[in-house]
């Protein structure tokens, strides 16, 4: 599974500050690129079916596949191999845990589960600073 954009103090816990700084560097830099495609995507109000639309969609899964390759194939080793058995199921529990935080309420009130545009819209451009504090408190960390 990866990791989520803000387990970064996990990086940093396992692989230390010098290596855990850099996963973090190369992982938040894939999160903003993902994120500014998603965003012009949306920006662009065009429609499934739509040339505009279907490219931008297959732009944004190919960079999600490297992505997510780019963690199966790199930092999650890297990461595995510096954790002990017990933080590694510590943080599998709080990964698990993550997806109860990262539902569409949280950023565009009235949404419930339902994934809309404007819940995914505000849940991009919600502040990097105020969703990781929000995250590790919801995370009791």
């Amino acid at each position: 599974m990866p990791l989520a954009a803000s387990s970064y103090p996990w990086y940093i816990k396992a692989a230390g500050p010098e290596m855990g700084a850099k996963l973090k560097l190369f992982d938040s830099a894939d999160h903003e690129k993902i994120k500014a495609e998603i965003i012009h995507l949306l920006d662009l109000q065009s429609n499934p079916g739509e040339l505009e639309f279907d490219k931008g969609v297959e732009g944004i899964i190919g960079s999600l596949r490297r992505h997510n390759d780019s963690e199966e194939e790199s930092d999650i080793p890297t990461l595995e191999a510096a954790m002990s058995l017990n933080d590694n199921k510590t943080t599998a529990m709080g990964l698990e845990k993550s997806k109860h935080f990262f539902v569409p309420e949280r950023f565009h009130k009235g949404d419930g589960t339902t994934i809309t545009m404007p819940a995914l819209r505000a849940a991009l451009t919600f502040p990097d600073e105020q969703l990781q504090s929000d995250f590790l408190q919801f995370l009791g960390l």
